[in-house]
């Protein structure tokens, strides 16, 4: 008799998830819901949809009589959450759970996926999560059709998606026994793991969205005061609620406007400081369109402690000696040529290190060994440390500062505001002596 000997059976495993066809489509459609969630979340927080589609759909509100008005479904109560019981609490958009919901789908079908029939149970936790995800999509459709009797295209088009991951999670449970030998697919481990990261993933969505509300909230409350603050009429109460300073009252020397002006103007300035600079071209423009109306004193107050004690550091180091040259320049060709110079300055801000400010007169058309001599001199000093002293009394502190007949405006950006002040004051002036 012949031996017989049976061949062993295979035994080889395949060691990657089943059905991979239904991964890779999950995950595509989980980061699709995941993406119009988040213009969702755009479009509810103001801002414009990067889908050029849904924003033509729903960045605007639709006429009344439309069923299809994004807007008013995304405004409605039932779209966001509410943070806090007082009025203008902020609220937080419910497509921000949405996004947290796609992105930790997309997580699980990214890195588990389809089990295998041994590990089916893992199944049960992914199946639950979208069975809860289909729920709240069929009462947001609810409330869309019965209750708002309005249709959002995005929550529609997010909603299906919902239902697409319902369909291929159903599909993708082992209902039978696989016809390949894959190995048993998820491990206990990759499946914690990931269901860790996708709850934290989760959490990260919520916490980015409150940073943004409070940012957007900053934003608006910050956007309100200003508007407040560049109120010409509480520019004029502020102002006139402003104690007046003895120490201007006397007539100051004017280097520009009307001499004769009824208004007077006193800026404390350096010529390092970009907003002196903006305060310089303001004035500029107030002058032009309310001729003869203000005469404007320019004091020195540079940010520079070789020769201001007053401040704590030097933040324009150069600025003493472009105050110097200023006076140096009125010296020389009075306040014709005191403008030139500061004009000059301000031009060449940025070039004041080392400026060769003898050149710089040349060029002006000052007399070069007038302007030496008067840079150099006691009285050139005398009369930068008098105004920096000046500045100090008046509490001084950053700069520019400004003046308006010995009163402290502090807020002078606007051309509506000087609109405002000069109405009421020029009057109250005009009868007023005024000295040439």
């Amino acid at each position: 008799m012949e031996a017989t000997s049976e061949r062993p059976q295979s035994t080889s495993l395949v060691y990657r998830p089943p059905r991979s066809w239904i991964r890779w489509t999950a995950v595509v459609l989980a980061l699709a819901g995941w993406w119009f969630s988040l213009d969702l979340v755009r479009l509810s927080l103001g801002l414009a949809a990067s889908t050029p589609w849904l924003q033509a759909e729903c960045g605007a509100a639709a006429d009344p009589s439309e069923t299809l008005d994004c807007q008013s479904v995304l405004n409605s109560s039932w779209a966001s959450i509410r943070l806090g019981n007082r009025p203008g609490a902020a609220r937080i958009p419910v497509a921000t759970f949405g996004m947290g919901y796609f992105a930790f789908v997309g997580l699980w079908y990214l890195f588990v996926g389809p089990p295998t029939r041994s590990r089916w149970a893992w199944h049960l936790l992914i199946t639950m999560v979208i069975g809860c995800g289909a729920l709240i999509s069929l009462l947001m459709i609810h409330v869309m059709g019965n209750v708002l009797h309005r249709w959002c295209l995005g929550c529609v088009a997010t909603h299906a998606l919902n239902g697409g991951l319902l369909l291929l999670t159903i599909v993708a449970f082992p209902w039978t026994r696989e016809r390949e030998n894959f190995a048993p697919h998820p491990r206990g481990r990759l499946a914690l793991a990931t269901l860790t990261s996708g709850t934290l993933l989760f959490l990260l969505h919520l916490t980015i969205t409150l940073i943004l509300l409070a940012s957007n909230s900053g934003s608006r409350w910050q956007r309100a005061y200003v508007n407040i603050v560049d109120d010409p009429e509480y520019v004029r109460w502020q102002y006139q609620r402003q104690p007046l300073q003895t120490a201007l009252t006397d007539e100051q020397p004017a280097h520009a406007g009307n001499p004769t002006a009824p208004n007077t103007v006193v800026v404390f300035i350096d010529y390092q400081c970009p907003a002196c600079k903006s305060a310089y071209d303001t004035l500029s423009t107030v002058m032009e369109e309310h001729p003869g109306a203000l005469r404007v004193s320019y004091r020195h107050f540079p940010l520079d402690r070789s020769c201001n004690d007053g401040v704590q550091r030097s933040a324009h180091p150069a600025a003493c000696g472009a105050s110097l040259a200023a006076e140096a320049a009125r010296v020389v060709g009075g306040s014709e040529g005191f403008l030139k110079m500061r004009d000059l300055l301000y031009e060449r801000l940025n070039e004041l290190e080392n400026a060769p400010y003898s050149r710089w007169a040349a060029e002006l058309e000052l007399d070069d060994a007038a302007f030496s001599k008067a840079l150099d001199s006691e009285e050139v000093a005398r009369r930068v440390q008098e105004d920096v002293g000046l500045g100090k009394q008046l509490g001084v502190e950053a700069i520019p500062v400004l003046f308006l007949n010995g009163r402290r405006l502090h807020h002078w950006s606007k051309p509506e505001t000087w609109q405002a002040l000069l109405e009421v004051d020029e009057p109250s002036r005009a009868s007023e002596p005024t000295t040439p």
